[in-house]
């Protein structure tokens, strides 16, 4: 079949084009399509814990490797403009033909960050400044450094942690000319080499804002054994990737959703449910509902014991106890080791962060004290068998009918129990 184009007198027009929706011809897109199957790699990040210093990162295949060198530089506020005039940006990016040397970096670090004033090399082949949205910024690294996640109205209000005011290639400031790379079947397509740039720039803005985060509250992040592994092996899928570990040891790397998905249940937006059964089933995602995809944060908490588990409370109690206190729908016995030091026995999930935290600590202090209290009764019937107390069967059968009421539970709860206590002992 046959189909007549439209004219282009009434396509290529900049009040149609501005309007159209992403396609496989757009930059970006035709851009990813090239280059996804690339080595992706962050050769050098050295940045204070400010943020500030210098950063590499390539895309390697056979052998071509295009390499982005990033500048992060202190500058006062008063000296931050997107204007043309401009001579100083919180970062300043080049994109390098090949792996750049240390005499490289040196010599760029003295010219990049002067942008039109520097002058480049036929090594280099973009050239990019960009400022932070520093209130985002900071925002950003304040939640992240509490363990919590930005607040998605203020992301989507603003849209970027920094913004690009400029891009420049094809031989100016002493980049290298376009005649001398025309022939790459790589970068055949428009502007290649500008969306490489600014794609990795993005992939900077992310790191350099999870650095600073990581060192203003380090005590709050995973061993930089487990960050290091993740970043190694993980950062070349997407979705969501569930890690489990103890102390500098990975048990667990599964790319799903963890509990069976309650996790996504607990949100109670039936769009956002709807949309990942969808790309599950049908590797379809409906990019128009979007702003149907908003749910309000809560937060997942594990009762923790050092105390060796002998019983536990029945389910109903438990039910009781997440309904008066405002729990969320998820909740369940949950047993976990921690090293050699105790145990993981209860999760729950709250929507307030200080409510579920003085929940978890009473919850943890009650079963504790639980535990005790039946240590001591089992010593009971020993010392009262011991010493032929009189009243020792009644004072038996009484303590046996309060401890059978733990396998009122589920047997699969007392099951995974006995599991994991065996865990423990054996290693």
């Amino acid at each position: 079949m046959k189909v007549q184009l439209r004219d282009p007198n009434t396509i290529m027009k900049l009040s149609r084009l501005g309007s159209f929706h992403q396609s496989k011809l757009s930059f970006l897109r035709s851009f990813l399509n090239e280059f996804k199957d690339w080595e992706y790699k962050r050769d050098l990040f050295n940045l204070d814990k400010f943020g500030y210093g210098e950063a590499v990162y390539s895309f390697r295949k056979d052998k071509r490797t295009y390499s982005l060198v990033c500048f992060a530089n202190e500058i006062k506020d008063n000296e931050r403009s997107d204007r043309v005039i401009a001579t100083k940006w919180d970062a300043a990016f080049t994109l390098h033909d090949g792996v750049p040397t240390q005499k490289d970096i040196d010599r760029l670090k003295n010219e990049v960050p002067k942008q039109e004033v520097g002058r480049l090399s036929f090594k280099e082949l973009t050239l990019s400044r960009a400022n932070k949205s520093v209130r985002v910024f900071n925002h950003v690294v304040e939640k992240l450094s509490e363990g919590k996640q930005p607040d998605l109205e203020l992301l989507s209000k603003v849209g970027y942690l920094y913004r690009t005011t400029a891009v420049y290639g094809s031989g100016k400031f002493g980049l290298a000319d376009r005649f001398r790379i025309k022939n790459r079947e790589e970068i055949n397509g428009p502007f290649r080499l500008e969306m490489m740039l600014v794609y990795l720039v993005r992939q900077f803005t992310f790191d350099q804002v999870n650095h600073v985060a990581h060192h203003k509250n380090p005590d709050n992040q995973p061993p930089e054994k487990i960050i290091n592994w993740m970043n190694n092996h993980m950062k070349g899928f997407t979705g969501i990737c569930n890690v489990q570990y103890r102390g500098q040891v990975i048990i667990e790397v599964a790319l799903r959703c963890a509990r069976g998905g309650a996790y996504i249940l607990n949100t109670k937006n039936k769009q956002l449910i709807k949309s990942i059964n969808e790309l599950c089933d049908d590797g379809t995602w409906d990019y128009n509902n979007t702003k149907d995809l908003r749910f309000e944060p809560y937060y997942s908490f594990k009762c923790f014991t050092t105390i060796p588990i002998l019983y536990l409370y029945p389910q109903q109690i438990l039910d009781l106890t997440m309904k008066l206190n405002g729990c969320l729908e998820f909740y369940e016995y949950y047993f976990e080791p921690s090293g050699k030091d105790g145990m993981v026995f209860l999760q729950f999930l709250h929507k307030d962060f200080n409510t579920g935290l003085k929940l978890k600590s009473a919850i943890e202090y009650i079963f504790s004290f639980t535990q005790i209290i039946f240590l001591v009764l089992f010593f009971t019937i020993l010392i009262c068998y011991a010493f032929k107390i009189k009243n020792r069967f009644k004072i038996l059968l009484i303590i046996m009918i309060l401890f059978s009421t733990r396998f009122i539970n589920a047997i699969f709860t007392n099951y995974t129990l006995i599991k994991t206590q065996k865990l423990l002992l054996v290693g």
